[in-house]
């Protein structure tokens, strides 16, 4: 039998030749010589027989597989003769690089890949410079009034305002109705006892006269001149003999000796143009002569100040007739509601 150690044999190869007839010659790669020979093809099957005693299952040929001799791809089924082949020569150098082929077709275009996740925010730039100012821009239209807006709450009540200076004095109202006559004062002090005249010759016996009383009043504001007397428009009421009066004259007539209860009212107001503070006096006058201690006195601060004005006291009179009136001793002011009672308490005992 021939020695074809040197033969490879392709793996789960068979040979076969082309249909249009070939020679007895086969080329076989002869690994040890790396060269092609022709053999005859009894020859190669000759040699593929001398080793199916010793084949084995062929496994893939393990890449890089060397390119098939032409016009042999045959292996002998089951046989795997490279397994038992010598060793593996040297490679041999690296032929010349062959012309590059023609372009191939573009293949088809791939589905689009799923879009990837956003990335992370990079950080912020720095500021640039600020740029030139433009040019102002033509005034536009004036755009057509808006709606009324709703009224807002109202706001806070502001703090009061200091007080202002106080306005002129008003002119004098119209008198009032004369009030009711007071209660009847009590009785004052005796006053002493004046130096005994010489004794009169004897009178005709009057009557008692203890009750005796007559009432006047002035409704009509008086502006008197100082030391005038005021005057009484009405009697009131007249009882008994012992006293008289003249409506509308200032004096009070004493037609009986004893002692008698004088009660005098009115109001007092500054007229305008007095200076202030200023002081204000009436005195009850016999005769002409003021009586001691029968006299009223008030200081007045502010030009519109209204005061009231009393006086009561027993008057003693030992000779008649006597005539009794009230005197204001200044002038500048103005008297309303002026009213008289005198009353006769009895003898001068």
């Amino acid at each position: 039998m021939p020695d074809h150690s040197n033969f490879d044999y392709y793996s789960t190869k068979k040979i076969k030749c082309a249909e249009n007839g070939i020679g007895e010659l086969s080329p076989v790669y002869d690994r040890g010589e790396g060269s092609l020979y022709s053999i005859s093809r009894n020859a190669v099957q000759e040699a593929a027989e001398s080793f199916r005693p010793n084949c084995k299952p062929c496994p893939p040929c393990p890449p890089p597989c060397p390119p098939y001799p032409p016009c042999c791809n045959w292996c002998p089924p089951a046989c795997c003769p490279s397994l038992i082949a010598g060793p593996t020569g040297p490679t041999g150098p690296m032929g010349v690089t062959g012309p590059i082929g023609p372009t191939g077709l573009t293949g088809a275009t791939g589905p689009t890949g799923a879009t990837g996740a956003t990335g992370a925010t990079g950080p912020m730039g720095p500021t640039g410079l600020t740029g030139a100012t433009g040019a102002v821009g033509a005034t536009g239209p004036i755009g057509p009034t808006g709606l009324t807006g709703a009224t807002g709450p109202t706001g806070a009540t502001g703090a009061t305002g200091a007080t202002g200076p106080m306005g002129p004095t008003g002119l004098t109202g119209a008198t009032g109705p004369t009030g009711a006559t007071g209660a009847t004062g009590a009785t004052g002090p005796m006053g002493p006892t004046g130096l005994t005249g010489a004794t009169g010759a004897t009178g005709a016996t009057g009557p008692s006269g203890e009750d005796d009383v007559i009432a006047a009043n002035d409704p009509s504001t008086q502006n008197l001149a100082a030391l005038s007397p005021f005057v009484f428009a009405d009697n009131i009421l007249v009882k008994g003999s012992s006293l008289t009066h003249t409506e509308g004259t200032p004096e009070f007539w004493v037609n009986n000796t004893g002692v008698y209860q004088v009660f005098f009212h009115t109001d007092a107001s500054i007229n305008e143009g007095v200076p202030i503070p200023t002081n204000i006096e009436i005195l009850l006058e016999a005769n002409g002569t003021a009586i001691p201690g029968a006299a009223v006195r008030h200081s007045l601060d502010h030009s519109s100040e209204i005061i009231t004005l009393t006086m009561t006291l027993p008057v003693t009179v030992t000779s008649t007739p006597t005539a009794l009136r009230f005197v204001a001793t200044e002038g500048g002011f103005s008297f309303d509601n002026t009213f008289l009672t005198i009353t006769r308490l009895g003898d001068a005992e």
